[in-house]
């Protein structure tokens, strides 16, 4: 589909690092892998920082990825090697939660 491979050299020292990981440990499409790097990455810093775009509105660093990919490609398993901290963030902010809700009946 593509006639030029992604260009992943590009990401910071970083990011490049957890993509080359990804990429050796996983063995998906580097188009994958990188789809889910930025969309992770943007994730992480959503809170903090907002970006002014070449108009000059500011806006928040949300970004909107889709994978399309065959079965077996390893969509979940990319997924769940950038998410699984905020999987785990989630969780432990629902259990906590249940626990300040108990102690307030």
């Amino acid at each position: 589909m593509f006639d030029q491979p992604f260009p992943y050299r590009e990401f910071p020292p970083l990011i490049l690092d957890a993509f080359m990981e990804a990429a050796y440990s996983i063995k998906a499409p580097d188009a994958l892998i990188a789809t889910t790097v930025i969309a992770a990455s943007a994730a992480a810093i959503h809170a903090e920082f907002d970006v002014v775009r070449p108009n000059g509105m500011i806006g928040p660093t949300s970004i909107f990825a889709m994978t399309i990919a065959q079965s077996g490609e390893r969509k979940s398993s990319v997924d769940r090697e950038f998410f699984c901290v905020f999987q785990d963030f989630d969780n432990r902010n629902i259990v906590t939660g249940k626990q300040i809700g108990r102690a307030h009946v």
